[in-house]
């Protein structure tokens, strides 16, 4: 009990002892379903966003690639992970500005589920919330540290080699040239 109290997880009133919201919170990622208690495994929650330096999709999208593993070379949209507590909205408006310099005219589009599976284990597990920037305004960074940007045509970034394996039926989904506004994929990736 001392040490769940120097913890933070619990604390001592009137008598009793409770959870704090860190005990709360550690108690929501517990697996108490199997024979052993163990902290379960959350997929990753994040944004990707489409961005075009036009009011549609038309204009030049910002292509990224990836400098980094595991999809070093891979070409995509900007993405990023989601804080704790922060709302996706916020997400997609910080991680534009963050690694392109850019602010733009944000729409949600939809959920993406993706689930990469290698070697017949579950490599990777995200849930992305989809939107498009129009109208980005700012000077773009051409490189941050794991990535680089790149103006180009919406013909030449889908026929771009190395392109994210369903990024393309996510950018359909967000530009609205599919009526889906929801995604869930199982793929076995080859380069990952």
């Amino acid at each position: 009990m001392k040490q769940l109290i120097t913890d933070k997880l619990i604390i001592k009133e009137d008598k009793k002892y409770k959870l704090t919201s860190s005990g709360k919170d550690f108690a929501n990622r517990l697996d108490v379903d199997s024979s052993i208690t163990k902290i379960g495994k959350q997929a990753k929650v994040g944004v990707i966003i489409y961005a075009f330096m036009g009011r549609d999709s038309n204009s030049e999208i910002i292509a990224q690639t990836s400098l980094k593993e595991p999809f070093y070379g891979f070409i995509g949209a900007i993405t990023g992970k989601i804080k704790f507590g922060e709302t996706s909205f916020d997400t997609a408006k910080r991680e534009l500005l963050e690694e392109t310099g850019l602010r733009g005219d944000l729409s949600y589009h939809g959920v993406a589920h993706y689930i990469h599976i290698v070697n017949e284990e579950v490599a990777e597990d995200k849930f992305l919330f989809c939107f498009t920037a129009y109208n980005c305004i700012g000077e773009l960074i051409k490189e941050v540290p794991g990535m680089s940007h790149e103006l180009m045509s919406i013909a030449d970034f889908r026929d771009s080699k190395n392109m994210h394996i369903g990024g393309l039926d996510i950018l359909d989904m967000s530009i609205g040239k599919s009526n889906k506004n929801f995604l869930e994929i199982i793929y076995y990736p080859e380069n990952f």
